[in-house]
């Protein structure tokens, strides 16, 4: 093969290796920030679902302490309005008493000061013995039954005001407990709005990083389509050039007779570079594995299962890790737990098999349900 010929087609053929060199580094160079786009998407997922949990435990804790406020507020009313009757009944017995002195001091003067009442003419108007102890036994009732009605006067009035007392006290413990069961309220309120907007930004950046996935995936692919069509186009060339240099062999051979024509060989195709190419996009179409991140304390012996459904639960919360199944008369929906084997988990399902001191995890797999099986657990309650 004449000199100048082979080295056309050694220059073709090095431009076409370093041409799908330079596209294959660009599709790979593409591939990777794909791949960690997809790990973040990934983690930002396992974010959302923690989130989501964490979320419904709190909103539950929520409604529990509105709940607990509402009877604590009702409690005080109901002490209000008995002091408020106790206040009533002490005026009324002040009053009474007030008026059973008046009315016994008043007796008294009209038993002495009344004409013939007095001792002395008791005693000179009485005939006898008898009529004299009489009559002043008389007086003596009088007398004594006003300060029975005094003495019993004051009596009541001493009780009342010790009830007065005591219900004061119990208002008074019950304000206190009101205030921190508000000041417990305001702070989950607060905790549940710091998790809703961090779970707002979670969502907002998986938003994004979709964005961003897909628009990395389409450079992918461009890149793909551009290493293919420079491909066939330097497959091409060699055959250009082999024809652009048959003259300059025949000129020579108007001065030097040459031997029978030979045909000439064909042009070697280049290396096959686009399985490369076809690997690069496999890669980037590759889906990164999700990990998924599992989402005054009491202590619980349980029989634990595992299932996994897909769907909502049956409060209406997305299934996912964390999610639990419990008899709500033994664990309320809601509550956080600590399960040996799992991680942290919260009540937010239920279900008819699920009765007693049984609870039911979730998992992602058919396999992961079997491989957990029937397992006797000690439960950390939060």
């Amino acid at each position: 093969m004449p000199a100048p010929l082979q080295s056309t087609r050694g220059r073709v053929l090095a431009g076409l290796v370093c041409t799908l060199a330079l596209l294959l580094t660009g599709a790979s160079a593409l591939a990777d920030p794909v791949q960690g786009l997809r790990g973040r998407a990934a983690d930002l997922d396992a974010q959302e679902r923690a989130l989501v949990v964490s979320l419904y435990g709190l909103q539950s804790r929520l409604e529990e302490a509105q709940s607990r406020i509402e009877g604590i507020r009702g409690r005080v009313a109901e002490l209000a309005r008995e002091r408020g009757e106790a206040h009533a009944n002490l005026r009324t017995a002040r009053r009474t008493l007030a008026i059973a002195e008046q009315q016994l001091g008043r007796t008294l003067r009209s038993l002495y000061e009344e004409e013939g009442n007095t001792p002395l003419a008791v005693l000179l108007g009485s005939r006898t013995l008898e009529d004299v102890v009489s009559r002043f036994d008389g007086l003596d009732r009088v007398a004594r039954g006003h300060s029975q009605v005094a003495r019993q006067t004051r009596q009541a009035r001493a009780r009342i005001a010790r009830l007065v007392r005591t219900l004061e006290a119990r208002e008074a413990e019950t304000r206190q407990l009101e205030r921190e069961a508000v000041g417990a309220a305001d702070s989950l309120t607060r905790a549940e709005a710091e998790k809703s907007a961090y779970l707002a930004r979670v969502r907002t950046e998986q938003q994004i990083t979709a964005e961003q996935i897909a628009t990395a995936e389409a450079e992918a692919r461009a890149a793909e389509a551009r290493a293919r069509e420079q491909a066939v186009q330097a497959e091409a060339a060699p055959s250009t050039a082999s024809f652009a240099a048959v003259p300059t062999p025949a000129r020579a051979t108007t001065e030097t007779p040459a031997p029978a024509s030979e045909p000439e060989p064909a042009a070697e195709p280049p290396p096959a570079e686009e399985p490369l190419a076809e690997e690069v996009a496999t890669e980037v179409a590759e889906p990164a594995p999700v990990q998924a991140a599992p989402s005054g304390q009491q202590t619980l012996t349980v029989t634990s299962t595992a299932y996994a459904l897909s769907g909502s639960t049956a409060t209406g919360l997305p299934v996912g890790w964390g999610v639990v199944a419990v008899d709500p008369s033994v664990i309320p929906l809601g509550t956080r737990m600590t399960i040996p084997g799992y991680g942290e988990g919260v009540a937010a399902d239920t279900g008819g098999a699920i009765v007693g001191l049984r609870i039911d995890v979730w998992v992602p797999t058919e396999e992961q349900a079997e491989a957990w099986g029937v397992r006797t657990v000690t439960i950390t309650l939060h």
